[in-house]
């Protein structure tokens, strides 16, 4: 994982990595190769947060699709979820959605968020604007991409690589995390992770996708 220290930089976010699926036989004027099945989730925001007198304060992810499995084209029908508040945090107008093709041998999941600002004692105010988080998954391989503006403090922090890590009092901040999928051709991504030792663990605009069995 590459890691910086915070600097003073002014510039969007738009980053994106690839996951490179098995090595599949050549072939000639065929369609896109199948999947015996395809999964995918995506939510907008999860949270922990342990507050001095207060106690702990828990935001299951929200608004959430659920984990989706299917070997049949499939659109998720989940409302965008207009305010999410919990006494650190306040995020506005969040979407999750998966998608798939099984003509075209795709899952793809997706969240937007149109804002999320965090304030955390100890550490300068995180806001996050225009949040997208994609993971797209077929048999050829598994992407994905995150396009955000991301302010600490007074600063706009740029990232163009996966998984930039950002040092903040008491821990860090991860920006387009990007792991492979469990089981399968696969991607997880989360667009921002904010962690502070033994005090908070927040998760911004999460999408994951796969396919299985590719023939």
């Amino acid at each position: 994982m590459r890691s910086i220290k915070l600097l003073p930089v002014v510039a969007l976010l738009a980053a994106g990595g690839l996951v490179a699926a098995p090595a599949q036989a050549a072939e000639s004027e065929v369609g896109p190769a199948a999947a015996g099945y395809y999964t995918g989730q995506a939510h907008g925001i999860s949270a922990t947060v342990e507050l001095p007198l207060l106690g702990p304060i828990v935001v299951a992810p929200q608004p959430n699709t659920g984990e989706i499995e299917t070997s049949q084209s499939l659109a998720t029908d989940v409302d965008c979820t207009a305010e999410v508040s919990a006494i650190v945090l306040d995020a506005a107008v969040l979407c999750p959605s998966v998608v798939v093709d099984a003509a075209a041998g795709t899952s793809v999941a997706k969240t937007t968020i149109e804002e999320v600002s965090l304030n955390l004692l100890g550490v300068p105010a995180i806001v996050v604007e225009d949040l997208t988080a994609t993971a797209a998954s077929s048999c050829d391989g598994a992407t994905g991409d995150v396009d955000l503006t991301l302010r600490v403090g007074d600063e706009v922090i740029l990232v163009d690589d996966p998984n930039l890590s950002i040092e903040i009092p008491g821990g860090e901040i991860v920006v387009n995390r990007q792991v492979p999928a469990a089981e399968g051709t696969g991607i997880e991504v989360t667009a921002v992770v904010v962690k502070l030792e033994g005090l908070a663990d927040i998760e911004i605009g999460h999408a994951e996708s796969a396919v299985h069995y590719c023939s």
